[in-house]
């Protein structure tokens, strides 16, 4: 390993793993780990250019058509009437609300950015949890399971989350192959995960009296009981969506209907002045972000390393079993220090190299989960992890009559219980598939 390569490397650890540390300086660890990845991998040969023509820029593109269009659809108040039917789904009832808001956050994961997601359900779901006696050990299994939600909702469809939309970019898989291969494994970790989430709460339910189930109902059902759904934006969202989905199965570029299917529905909606706000309020922190994580990895990339990880792994060729088990070990611990998106574009190098010599779309099902657990498996390998932590604090939480704060120790048990769920699923299925 040469000097360049090492300062590329040690660079690329700094910036992902200080992120870690000073959760509020993120963005700005990120960009100075990006100038100077930029700066050292143009300084020879390999010229500015060159460098940039490396960088996924469609996958933000796809990033930025898909949140804005969920924006736009905020507007029908779906979520809001949504939020309403889950309290009275709920009942007031421990075992419901976990069964109620975890399949809702699974659910809307599949077609929203998790961050969306959870910004959009969970203030409700606390204004819910408020009206009954909530107990510290609930608290840890529902919003651990929420988050696990949220990250297995994002992978079990191409446009859920960012691995899958770079997968479907680079288009080494298409929308209705991804459907077909990967999301029912996915379905099969949701439903072990929550089983065993309703399993730990059974030891210990919560004690809720029939006056405090019936008036959490009331309560929430009054909150929300002027809001209608505004049908004029509802119903050109779902039909232009439903496009959308008919051109990415039939084969259309990926970057393409994403971006055009947001200009139509902007045009659509209040003559675009909806799309023009939502754009104008539109937080440029994630692209940032993502922009210069790209950087970053292309830098690792011209090293070399990722090829000799990959040489590596085909060392294991005579036993394809024990190569894609290596493989799917290695990208789930990255994962969970690194979190996905970093992971993701590191290896998926590997993933090009190893996806010939199995069964079609069969590593790339096995790396969206392998993804799907190490962001499953720490608070801090996704940002639905931090994000719960900050919304229990920012609206008050209490559990056993005491104020709560959701922190990296309380879902220590619940990620690690989800993230070798999941882990166990892919294992599964490569034994399944290759013996």
């Amino acid at each position: 390993m040469n000097l360049t390569t090492s300062i590329i490397l040690v660079n690329a650890l700094l910036s992902i793993g200080l992120q870690g540390v000073f959760r509020n300086m993120r963005h700005i660890i990120i960009a100075s780990g990006a100038t100077a990845a930029l700066l050292i991998s143009t300084t020879g040969a390999f010229g500015l250019d060159e460098f940039f023509r490396l960088l996924p820029l469609d996958v933000l593109a796809i990033l930025l058509s898909l949140q804005l269009f969920g924006e736009v659809v905020v507007e029908s108040k779906v979520f809001e009437v949504l939020t309403r039917k889950l309290a009275v789904a709920g009942q007031g009832k421990g075992w419901l609300i976990i069964i109620v808001f975890s399949l809702v956050t699974y659910t809307v994961s599949c077609f929203m950015d998790n961050y969306q997601c959870l910004l959009l359900l969970i203030p409700p779901m606390i204004g819910t949890l408020r009206q009954i006696n909530t107990s510290k050990r609930f608290l840890q299994i529902l919003f651990g399971m929420l988050v696990v939600s949220s990250n297995l909702g994002g992978a079990s469809t191409p446009i859920g989350d960012f691995p899958a939309l770079y997968m479907l970019s680079k288009g080494v898989i298409t929308f209705k192959s991804y459907l077909l291969c990967t999301s029912p494994l996915l379905l099969v970790s949701i439903g072990l995960c929550l089983s065993t989430a309703l399993l730990f709460y059974s030891f210990k339910p919560l004690l809720t009296t029939h006056d405090e189930e019936i008036t959490s109902v009331v309560l929430t059902k009054a909150l929300y009981r002027n809001v209608k759904i505004n049908q004029k934006v509802l119903l050109p969202s779902l039909f232009i969506f439903l496009g959308m989905v008919f051109c990415w199965t039939s084969g259309f570029n990926a970057t393409k209907v994403s971006i055009g299917g947001f200009l139509v529905l902007a045009l659509c909606i209040n003559y675009g002045r909806t799309a023009e706000e939502k754009i104008k309020k539109t937080e440029a922190g994630i692209f940032i972000y993502y922009l210069c994580l790209f950087v970053i990895v292309v830098s690792i990339q011209q090293t070399g390393l990722l090829n000799r990880l990959a040489d590596f792994l085909l060392g294991f060729k005579s036993n394809k079993v024990l190569m894609l088990i290596m493989f799917v070990s290695v990208t789930t611990i990255v994962t969970g220090v690194v979190s996905a998106g970093p992971s993701t574009v590191a290896m998926f190098p590997v993933v090009e190299i190893l996806n010939p010599m199995f069964p079609e779309n069969m590593v790339l099902s096995c790396f969206v989960l392998s993804i799907c657990a190490g962001s499953s498996l720490l608070m801090t390998s996704a940002t639905a992890g931090p994000l719960m932590a900050n919304l229990s604090e920012q609206f008050h939480v209490e559990a056993d009559g005491k104020k709560y704060a959701y922190n990296f120790r309380d879902y220590l048990l619940p990620g690690f219980t989800g993230a070798f769920i999941i882990y166990s699923v892919n294992i599964s299925y490569i034994l399944i598939k290759l013996y």
